[in-house]
Protein backbone atom coordinates (compact mmCIF):
# COMPACT_ATOMS: atom_id res chain seq x y z
CA UNK A 1 0.00 0.00 0.00
CA UNK A 2 1.33 3.62 -0.92
CA UNK A 3 1.45 6.76 1.60
CA UNK A 4 -0.96 8.61 3.00
CA UNK A 5 -0.65 11.22 0.65
CA UNK A 6 -0.63 8.86 -2.38
CA UNK A 7 -3.42 7.03 -1.33
CA UNK A 8 -5.31 11.08 -0.86
CA UNK A 9 -4.81 11.46 -4.77
CA UNK A 10 -6.04 8.30 -5.58
CA UNK A 11 -9.17 8.62 -3.88
CA UNK A 12 -9.17 12.33 -5.42
CA UNK A 13 -9.01 10.88 -8.73
CA UNK A 14 -11.66 8.24 -8.48
CA UNK A 15 -14.10 10.91 -6.65
CA UNK A 16 -13.44 13.11 -9.89
CA UNK A 17 -13.88 10.46 -11.92
CA UNK A 18 -16.98 9.22 -10.48
CA UNK A 19 -18.56 12.52 -10.84
CA UNK A 20 -17.30 12.31 -14.78
CA UNK A 21 -19.10 9.30 -14.98
CA UNK A 22 -22.44 10.99 -12.96
CA UNK A 23 -22.57 13.30 -15.42
CA UNK A 24 -22.14 11.47 -18.56
CA UNK A 25 -24.92 8.96 -16.61
CA UNK A 26 -27.01 12.04 -17.14
CA UNK A 27 -26.73 13.01 -19.80
CA UNK A 28 -27.34 9.92 -21.50
CA UNK A 29 -31.13 9.30 -19.48
CA UNK A 30 -31.39 12.87 -21.23
CA UNK A 31 -30.64 11.91 -25.08
CA UNK A 32 -32.74 8.42 -24.08
CA UNK A 33 -35.89 10.16 -22.97
CA UNK A 34 -35.99 12.74 -26.20
CA UNK A 35 -35.44 9.74 -28.24
CA UNK A 36 -38.50 7.84 -26.36
CA UNK A 37 -40.51 11.18 -26.68
CA UNK A 38 -39.76 11.10 -30.47
CA UNK A 39 -40.26 7.75 -31.31
CA UNK A 40 -43.76 7.95 -28.97
CA UNK A 41 -44.88 11.10 -31.02
CA UNK A 42 -43.87 9.19 -34.41
CA UNK A 43 -46.29 5.98 -33.52
CA UNK A 44 -49.17 8.86 -32.46
CA UNK A 45 -48.51 10.20 -36.02
CA UNK A 46 -49.18 6.88 -37.53
CA UNK A 47 -51.95 5.79 -35.38
CA UNK A 48 -53.78 8.76 -36.16
CA UNK A 49 -53.34 8.46 -39.96
CA UNK A 50 -54.18 4.77 -40.16
CA UNK A 51 -57.46 6.00 -38.42
CA UNK A 52 -58.15 8.94 -40.66
CA UNK A 53 -57.43 6.58 -43.81
CA UNK A 54 -59.69 3.83 -42.05
CA UNK A 55 -62.47 6.54 -41.74
CA UNK A 56 -61.93 7.15 -45.46
CA UNK A 57 -62.43 3.67 -46.99
CA UNK A 58 -65.63 3.48 -44.09
CA UNK A 59 -66.86 6.38 -45.72
CA UNK A 60 -66.92 4.94 -49.32
CA UNK A 61 -66.05 5.75 -52.47
CA UNK A 62 -68.06 8.84 -53.19
CA UNK A 63 -66.01 10.79 -50.37
CA UNK A 64 -62.27 9.59 -52.00
CA UNK A 65 -61.35 12.01 -54.35
CA UNK A 66 -62.09 10.95 -58.25
CA UNK A 67 -59.15 10.16 -60.38
CA UNK A 68 -59.51 12.33 -63.78
CA UNK A 69 -61.01 10.14 -66.76
CA UNK A 70 -58.60 8.25 -69.05
CA UNK A 71 -59.00 7.93 -72.38
CA UNK A 72 -57.10 5.63 -74.37
CA UNK A 73 -54.70 7.82 -77.05
CA UNK A 74 -54.33 6.48 -80.55
CA UNK A 75 -50.87 5.92 -82.08
CA UNK A 76 -51.06 7.82 -85.46
CA UNK A 77 -49.09 5.41 -87.89
CA UNK A 78 -46.06 6.78 -89.14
Amino acid sequence: MGSPEELEQRIAAMEAEIASVRREAAAARALTAGANRDVAGTKVDKRSEAGRRRQQCAAGASNAPQAPAMRPRMRSQA
